[in-house]
C-alpha cells in the first residue's frame, strides 16, 4: 500500500457514488474483493431507501427540546414521549427513518458488512489487546484531558464500568474496553478556536513523550482497518455526502500539520473520531460531544448475538443488531442503547466533532435527505472541489 489511506479512500468513494449513478467503472484501482463489498453496500443502502418510515414531527423541533438532556434523567424523557410521540417498530430489513420534513433520522444497514468482511475484523481484534488493557486498568497515557475527549466522572462513568462489560472468562477473543483515537481533536474542555487541536491520547502520546504498548497497538489497528473504514465511509457518503464531503476535506486540512500528518496517512474512516467498544453493553444515553441535529454517527456492530437489540426510543424503533449491521443515526440527539450479547460482540462507532470541523473553518451541513443524497454524482463534483479547497 503506497497510497496513503485518504488516498485510497478517495477511489472507493469515486467508484461507489459513479457505481450508485449507474455508471459502469471499468478499473476501480483498489482490490477486487472490496469492489464487491463495495457493490454489496451500495445494494443494501439502496433497498433501506426504498423502506422509509416517518414520524410526524420534525428533527430540528425535537432536537430542541431534547437541549442538554444526556439520557439519564427518566421524567424528562418521559415527557419527551408525551410531546413527540411515535408508532413502535421493530426492524430487520433495511429502512429509512425520516421526519416530516424527509430529515433522515436512522439509515438501517443489516448485513452491510459481508461474512468474509467480520471474519477479518474479529481476527484483528487481537491488535489492540494492550490497548484495551491500559484502558481498564485505568494506566494509560490516555487518562486525562487529552485521552477520550470526556470525563471518566459524571456522564462518562458508565462507558468504563466493569459491571457493563462482559466477563473476563467470556471475552477471550475480542478483548474488555472502551478506547477512542481521533487524528485531531480538542482536549476536554478546551474547544474555542484559540484551543489547539491534538492527536487523541489513546492513540499517540503527547508531545515528547514515549509511546506506550497501548499507543502503539492501536497505530498498528488503524493500519489494519484501511478497508474497515473505506465501507463504513461509503455507507456515509451513500446516506449525508454533505457531512462526509466536509470530515473528509478536514482530514486533507489536518494532513498538512506536521503533528497530524503521520496519523491521518493510516486513517480511512470519514469520520473524526473512531472508538472501538469491545463487549459491553451500551446503556440508554445520548453521545452529547458528538455530531450535532444535523450530523450522523455510524455504528458497525460484528460477533454478539442474533437478538441483540439497538434501541431508538424517541423514534420507537427497535433494530435487530446482528454481527455485520451498519445503523447511521444522530446520537447527539436521539437516545440509544444496545442490549447485553452473551457472546462476544465488538461495536466500531465513527463520528464527526464540529469543534474540530470550525477550527478548520468549514461550515456545517444542511440536513440529510434521501432526494438530496441520491444526486450522487452533484455530490462526487463537490467532495473533489471541498478538498482542492483543503489542500490550498
Amino acid at each position: 500500500m503506497h497510497l496513503a489511506y485518504p488516498d485510497y479512500l478517495d477511489l472507493v468513494i469515486d467508484y461507489a457514488l459513479r457505481t450508485a449513478a449507474g455508471e459502469v467503472v471499468a478499473k476501480p484501482g483498489f482490490a477486487d474483493k472490496l469492489v464487491l463489498e463495495v457493490d454489496h453496500m451500495i445494494q443494501v443502502v439502496m433497498r433501506a431507501k426504498e423502506n422509509t418510515y416517518m414520524v410526524n414531527w420534525d428533527v430540528r423541533t425535537y432536537n430542541a427540546a431534547v437541549g442538554g438532556q444526556r439520557g439519564d434523567k427518566p421524567e424528562a424523557e418521559e415527557r419527551l414521549q408525551r410531546q413527540f410521540p411515535t408508532d413502535r417498530i421493530s426492524l430487520e430489513d433495511p429502512a429509512v427513518l425520516e421526519d416530516v420534513a424527509g430529515q433522515i433520522i436512522a439509515v438501517y444497514l443489516p448485513d452491510a458488512i459481508v461474512q468474509h468482511r467480520r471474519e477479518i475484523i474479529s481476527s484483528q481484534m487481537q491488535t489492540l489487546g494492550p490497548t484495551l488493557d491500559e484502558n481498564l486498568r485505568g494506566s494509560s497515557g490516555s487518562r486525562g484531558s487529552r485521552g477520550s475527549g470526556g470525563s471518566r466522572t459524571g456522564e462518562s462513568a458508565w462507558r468504563n464500568a466493569l459491571k457493563h462489560f462482559l466477563p473476563a472468562h467470556r471475552a477471550t477473543v475480542f478483548g474488555r474496553g472502551n478506547v477512542t483515537a481521533s487524528p485531531g481533536w480538542h482536549a476536554q474542555g478546551h474547544f474555542t478556536f484559540d484551543h489547539p487541536l491534538h492527536v487523541s491520547g489513546q492513540l499517540g502520546p503527547a508531545p515528547n513523550k514515549p509511546a506506550t504498548p497501548g499507543h502503539l497497538a492501536f497505530q498498528q489497528f488503524m493500519r489494519e482497518h484501511l478497508e474497515t473504514g473505506c465501507l463504513m465511509s461509503v455507507a456515509l457518503a451513500l446516506t449525508h455526502p454533505e457531512q462526509y464531503a466536509l470530515t473528509r476535506a478536514s482530514l486533507e486540512k489536518l494532513s498538512g500539520l506536521e503533528r497530524f500528518c503521520e496519523r491521518v496517512r493510516e486513517w480511512s474512516f470519514a469520520f473524526n473520531v473512531l472508538t472501538i467498544v469491545a463487549n459491553r453493553e451500551s446503556i440508554l444515553h445520548r453521545d452529547k460531544q458528538s455530531g450535532g441535529p444535523v450530523w450522523i454517527d455510524a455504528l458497525l456492530t460484528v460477533g454478539g448475538d442474533e437478538d441483540t437489540v439497538l434501541e431508538l426510543p424517541g423514534v420507537g424503533a427497535r433494530f435487530r443488531y446482528r454481527s455485520g449491521t451498519i445503523v447511521l443515526f444522530c446520537g447527539h440527539t436521539q437516545l440509544h442503547g444496545v442490549s447485553p450479547a452473551f457472546h462476544e460482540r465488538v461495536c466500531f462507532a465513527a463520528y464527526a466533532r464540529p469543534t474540530v470541523l470550525r477550527k478548520l473553518r468549514f461550515h456545517i451541513p444542511e440536513p440529510p435527505t434521501i432526494v438530496s443524497s441520491d444526486d450522487h454524482l452533484y455530490w462526487l463534483e463537490y467532495i473533489k472541489s471541498l478538498l482542492d479547497w483543503a489542500r490550498n
